[in-house]
């Protein structure tokens, strides 16, 4: 499976699930508890800069640098929470990845010299969570959301901006202290899309597996 089948699947996941979301069967005479909520969570992003190389008719991944950057994402969403203990939320969530360097090998038309990039990256995804509570207290959850990426490089004097597609798959689990006011743990898989189509001959893409913490208030 090539990586833009791999990017498909969570976004065909996500589509599904919202149409799901969208459906009136979700009130609380069916069972269901719906609360909107707030929140953020902040970590650290463990990123991995590549770019492809094509050839015979097939793409190549080379590993050009890796990283780590301060991640936060504030989020707002409801949550449709069903009687069984099973429930998923819809939401929105924004993303801000902190200035990270990486060692980039540049050709200058003779030989290769080594330069520094400097990448940061914001944006926004609509997420879908699936999540079951177990009891009063935990409950874990997994969800996938889409959405864009607005991702700046600066190489060598050179700056460039580029929006582009952006995916997340992520896993964790919500404990809540109160009804109200509760913990969110978990890790994510970030896609950012190309962060560089123009300095070098081969486009170069970020992405990152995080760790992150935070908050959420429910209503």
């Amino acid at each position: 499976m090539n990586r833009i089948s791999v990017k498909l699947v969570p976004c065909a996941v996500a589509v599904s699930l919202l149409a799901c979301a969208s459906a009136q069967a979700a009130d609380e005479g069916s069972g269901f508890r719906i609360r909107p909520y707030i929140g953020a969570t902040a970590g650290v992003a463990f990123t991995d800069m590549n770019y492809i190389h094509h050839s015979h008719h097939r793409d190549h991944y080379h590993d050009v640098d890796d990283g780590s950057a301060f991640v936060v994402n504030p989020h707002a969403g409801v949550e449709f929470a069903h009687s069984s203990g099973f429930g998923f939320k819809v939401e929105a969530e924004g993303f801000f990845l902190d200035n990270e360097d990486y060692a980039i090998d540049v050709w200058n038309g003779e030989r290769y010299y080594r330069d520094s990039m400097t990448v940061k990256s914001s944006g926004m995804f609509v997420n879908v969570i699936g999540n079951y509570r177990i009891n009063d207290i935990v409950a874990p959850y997994v969800g996938t959301g889409m959405g864009f990426a607005k991702n700046k490089s600066s190489v060598n004097g050179y700056t460039e901006h580029n929006s582009e597609f952006a995916f997340n798959v992520k896993t964790g689990t919500e404990l809540m202290v109160t009804d109200n006011f509760g913990f969110d743990v978990g890790v994510r898989y970030v896609d950012y899309g190309d962060v560089s189509k123009h300095y070098f001959y081969e486009k170069l893409e970020l992405d990152s597996f995080d760790i992150y913490a935070g908050l959420n208030l429910k209503f």
